[in-house]
């Protein structure tokens, strides 16, 4: 995975864990990979990690079970899907919005592009932590 340099690593890995649990990859009630496992896979800091999953934790996704690892909440694709719904609507939309008028882009050339964008989506892999 490439991570970008204009996010924290910890924001850019708890985004990956929240599009598979909305894509259904991960379930309610599902068990997480371990903080030790995405360590290795990624090579990237356990904390880094953790803070990832901090994340999630705050937000009521997922629940750390005592000695049995990270789990989502029964619900917490919902609370999820919800969060990032409102984040959208209110946070990225007026922003992409506003720049649309800046370019002076047509109704045409920007739903074009939402075609193509859904196009090359529904063609790539699904992958896993």
């Amino acid at each position: 995975m490439q991570w970008s340099p204009d996010s924290a690593i910890y924001k850019q890995l708890a985004d990956k864990i929240s599009d598979y649990i909305m894509q259904g990859i991960y379930k309610d009630g599902d068990i997480l990979p371990s903080v030790r496992q995405i360590s290795s896979e990624y090579e990237i800091n356990h904390i880094t990690v953790s803070k990832a999953y901090q994340t999630l934790v705050d937000l009521e996704v997922i629940e750390m079970k005592r000695g049995r690892g990270m789990y989502i909440l029964e619900g917490g694709t919902g609370i999820l899907k919800q969060y990032k719904k409102t984040q959208f609507l209110e946070i990225t939309l007026p922003d992409i919005v506003k720049q649309m008028s800046i370019l002076k882009l047509s109704e045409q050339e920007i739903m074009t592009a939402i075609q193509d964008i859904q196009s090359k989506n529904h063609h790539s892999n699904k992958e896993t932590l």
